[in-house]
């Protein structure tokens, strides 16, 4: 039960993240043009993306005996994450011609929903 709870909880905040995500492109593209937009969007869904293979090792195991799974799961999504981050900034800048402070600025702001949504998921929850 609490497993289902944690991979609701877990959606929500990846589709608040990808809502983040659009609005920043939006906001950042109205600041900085296209190029900006598109750097914008980069940074938001490597946040995403990172976070979605997080969420998707923490949360496949179930069950009370598979505790130690769980937190497998969990070890090796946080790697992955980390990994994930740090190779899709890598082919960004490589390959993806952006503008580093609008990358960095929608990384930021999607970032931001991941620490900020459970917040806002908890007060909805208890209305």
């Amino acid at each position: 039960m609490l497993l289902n709870l944690g991979r609701q909880q877990a959606s929500k905040i990846l589709w608040a993240q990808l809502a983040t995500c659009l609005v920043s492109t939006l906001i950042i593209g109205v600041w900085q043009g296209i190029d900006g937009a598109y750097s914008a969007l980069w940074g938001g869904l490597i946040c995403v993306m990172a976070n979605f293979f997080l969420f998707y090792h923490a949360f496949k195991s179930s069950g009370a005996q598979a505790s130690q799974k769980i937190m497998r799961g969990f070890m090796w999504g946080q790697m992955g994450k980390f990994l994930i981050t740090v190779v899709l900034f890598a082919l960004a800048f490589m390959f993806g011609q952006v503008k580093p402070l609008a990358l960095f600025l929608g990384y930021l702001a999607t970032q931001a929903a991941f620490w900020l949504a459970p917040l806002f998921l908890k007060r909805v929850s208890s209305l």
